[in-house]
């Protein structure tokens, strides 16, 4: 079993990408690529084109990568970018 530190992971940004997320907590366990395709049943190919933001996966693959990085498919897919997401009104307020 892999065991992430919780105050490890709770110092990504909110800035990364969704591959670079992936490839953040997968060297936090201590994962090659040829591991992280053993746990989760996606090629290594796959998951180096998903790490580089070269390709999309399903979701029943973000289920798989959550349970195998022990995390939940949430965090996976929270806003990553929330300044980028969010129109602000002129004092600063969101606008949503």
């Amino acid at each position: 079993m892999v065991i992430i530190n919780p105050d490890m992971v709770s110092k990504i940004t909110q800035k990364e990408t969704f591959g670079e997320r992936i490839r953040r907590l997968r060297k936090m366990a201590g994962l090659t690529l040829q591991e992280l395709s053993r746990l989760t049943g996606i090629s290594e190919g796959h998951l180096s084109r998903i790490e580089r933001q070269e390709r999309y996966t399903r979701a029943k693959y973000i289920k798989k990568l959550a349970e195998a990085l022990h995390v939940s498919a949430d965090y996976l897919l929270e806003p990553l970018n929330d300044e980028k997401n969010t129109e602000k009104h002129q004092d600063g307020t969101d606008k949503r």
